[in-house]
């Protein structure tokens, strides 16, 4: 009877081990899962830590364009190119700027940027949108038509939209969107001489 008892004791502390340590492992597993969603939900797009910048200068004013994109910055869904860094304007887009940003689905664009040199994205397979906030350079040409002349937009000597030379180069046309945030923006780009070469990936932010 006393082993009976011994035995029986000894099987239950077995399974109270068994389901401390059962718990204890789903629990790390929680946590793991919630690290790595909060890697991603607290991470912000517009960081500059999530670029490469290079300051650059042109007939005496100062400028910085975008270089490429950061280790950390090729992890994240969405990027936004800041407007500044280091107080300087972020100008133009490099060739190649987002090379790389393989799980990249949204990307987003300030007034700021005046230049979209050739074949942006290349390795962005994942990518869908490119938000363009371009109200603020609207009103600017609006003001100033000449402000229009600044603008560099590199486009497919066959005039397609993501030919080679595009900026859009070597991405799927019937996946990509130009996504403008703006309505009268959007009615001045999709009209516009060389900017209207991409009109059949435009649309209007709903």
């Amino acid at each position: 009877m006393k082993t009976k008892k011994i035995n029986l004791l000894a099987l239950i502390l077995a399974l109270v081990c068994l389901m401390t340590c059962c718990f204890t492992s789903c629990a790390g597993d929680k946590t793991d899962d919630t690290a790595a969603q909060g890697g991603e939900e607290n991470a912000v797009p517009n960081d500059p830590a999530n670029f490469v910048f290079k300051e650059e200068e042109f007939e005496g004013v100062k400028y910085c364009s975008l270089d490429g994109v950061t280790e950390s910055g090729k992890k994240l869904k969405t990027l936004e190119v800041p407007e500044t860094y280091n107080g300087l304007t972020v100008l133009a887009l490099n060739s190649e700027c987002f090379s790389g940003c393989d799980k990249l689905e949204t990307v987003i664009i300030h007034s700021s940027v005046r230049e979209f040199y050739s074949n942006l994205f290349p390795g962005c397979t994942a990518l869908r949108n490119i938000k363009l906030d371009f109200e603020q350079l609207y009103k600017e040409i609006q003001a100033d038509s000449t402000v229009a002349d600044t603008m560099t937009c590199s486009t497919a000597p066959d005039g397609t939209v993501s030919g080679s030379n595009s900026f859009l180069e070597g991405l799927d046309e019937s996946k990509i969107k130009l996504v403008f945030t703006n309505a009268d923006a959007y009615d001045f780009f999709s009209a516009e001489y060389t900017w209207g070469l991409f009109s059949s990936v435009m649309t209007l932010e709903k």
